[in-house]
């Protein structure tokens, strides 16, 4: 009698588990394409974000076999680097990369820079900085990172690339230095890392402090050749 109720006991407790592993796996499967979906529109918006829709007609994967090492910044491990294009011409990049720098952790970024080496948008993908205070790198928290836009290597001097309170032209928020530094230097290194190799992604030959003001003129003419085109509207600056 004893063998037959702890046998008896072991059978619903066997089935118990494996409906609970059964449900586990149901729910799994039901949120695994919603989560998904919810992970690409999320990195669809990012993209927009940091590279507006007017500057290319495709985006593609880099092909080279790996990306070169880089002495100024981490790229996202798995991540692709993005070349934005018109026809076969590169106009800009995209990389996403991580700085280990930050006051809780890890903060990921989207980075896009154009063919001028000027920030085209940058956008925090992830990071665990506390809220109320190093969150506000955070667009849904504030515009502070809007502070990059159209920055570049010829209009900002690398003795400026950081916060204010240590000389730079960057404001850091209160009670909070280090989480707005980390971003600054990190995209300071993307800037620095593009211009070093930007034969390498831009196929032609980088352009000096000279030229600069006028690349971004150049992708502008190209961008209208290939609106007018009719593969759509041409959009016009604010």
């Amino acid at each position: 009698m004893m063998i037959s109720s702890m046998t008896r006991n072991a059978l619903v407790l066997g089935l118990f588990a494996m409906s609970c592993v059964g449900l586990v796996a149901l729910l799994a499967g039901l949120t695994e394409e919603p989560i998904r979906a919810s992970k690409q529109h999320a990195r669809e918006l990012s993209l927009a974000a940091v590279m507006p829709p007017t500057l290319y007609s495709s985006m593609v994967s880099y092909d080279g076999t790996s990306a070169p090492a880089s002495d100024y910044i981490a790229l996202l491990p798995d991540s692709e680097i993005l070349l934005a294009k018109i026809d076969e011409e590169t106009t800009g990049i995209i990389l996403s990369v991580v700085t280990s720098r930050g006051y809780s952790g890890d903060i990921e970024l989207m980075i896009g820079i154009n063919s001028a080496l000027s920030i085209t948008g940058v956008r925090v993908t992830a990071h665990r900085e506390t809220p109320g205070l190093g969150d506000k790198i955070d667009r849904r928290k504030s515009v502070w990172i809007e502070s990059f836009q159209n920055r570049g290597l010829n209009d900002t001097p690398p003795t400026i690339w950081t916060v204010t309170k240590e000389g730079g032209d960057f404001d850091q928020f209160t009670g909070a230095t280090i989480t707005p530094r980390a971003v600054v230097q990190s995209v300071h290194g993307t800037l620095l890392y593009v211009q070093d190799h930007y034969e390498l992604f831009f196929g032609r030959s980088r352009p000096t402090s000279v030229d600069q003001s006028t690349a971004a003129a150049f992708t502008e003419v190209r961008v209208t050749e290939w609106l007018i085109a009719g593969q759509t509207q041409w959009l016009q600056n604010e």
